[in-house]
């Protein structure tokens, strides 16, 4: 059903129009399941994510730059999602559920190689057996906790480094702080103007580059000026001038 890939497949040249359609169709099943548990009275989902699944996240991940954030991989639990197979590889639920008669349902688009997933998982048929999927799980946990210090250290210190002025916006004082940890103060004061936000990687990466450098730049509705304290306002309609 698959085609294997002999070479490293080609990441970087894929549009990002497959990954957004693999992400609008996550978030629509997700709805779809939230209203199903919603009308059945139920607290949890569970999906049935496992090891290899871990593996082909960190290292599609990494293909797209991402940071700590990215790299801590498919988490334990999101919200009322829950995954508690991670720590199986495919084999052994393959097994379980053929012991117990079982018979799982195959997704149609695990056959479309213009995913990324798709590619990653038909490479690593093909590729040295160098990555064990229950080694790179105990990287990604380590990733995730490095990940949620430092949320822990930024929740810490927001009060003290970002002011809400009234009817203004917010500032921030960057001085002094590590970038990892600026990179995090700037986002939440992003999402604390603008709940709704979620700016990329990239974004922030230009974002961060500007404000250093005393610039300014639009980040979705906010306009963000540089200096020694940041400001983060509402930007003004287009066409207006300042």
């Amino acid at each position: 059903m698959r085609r294997a890939c002999h070479s490293a497949p080609d990441f970087a040249t894929r549009g990002t129009d497959t990954g957004s359609i693999q992400s609008a169709a996550r978030e629509a099943r997700y709805r779809l399941l939230g209203a199903w548990a919603d009308a059945n009275g139920l607290q949890w989902i569970a999906t049935a994510h496992h090891a290899e699944d871990q593996l082909e996240t960190l290292l599609m991940r990494i293909a797209r730059g991402s940071g700590i954030a990215g790299l801590s991989g498919i988490r334990e639990s999101n919200g009322r999602i829950i995954r508690p197979l991670l720590g199986f590889t495919k084999a052994q639920l393959v097994a379980i559920c053929a012991e117990a008669g079982v018979t799982p349902c195959e997704d149609p688009s695990n056959a479309n190689i213009d995913f990324d997933r798709v590619q990653i998982r038909n490479w690593l048929k093909t590729a040295p057996p160098l990555l064990d999927s229950r080694r790179v799980g105990r990287t990604v946990t380590a990733l995730s906790e490095a990940h949620d210090a430092l949320e822990w250290i930024a929740a810490k210190i927001e009060p003290e480094r970002i002011e809400l002025v009234e009817n203004r916006g917010a500032t921030l004082d960057p001085a002094g702080l590590p970038p990892e940890i600026v990179r995090r103060l700037l986002i939440r004061a992003l999402q604390g103007l603008d709940p709704g936000a979620s700016p990329r990687g990239e974004t922030i990466d230009r974002a961060l580059n500007m404000l250093r450098s005393g610039g300014k730049m639009t980040v979705g509705d906010l306009l963000c000026t540089g200096g020694s304290l940041w400001r983060i306002e509402r930007a003004p309609p287009r066409g207006q001038n300042r």
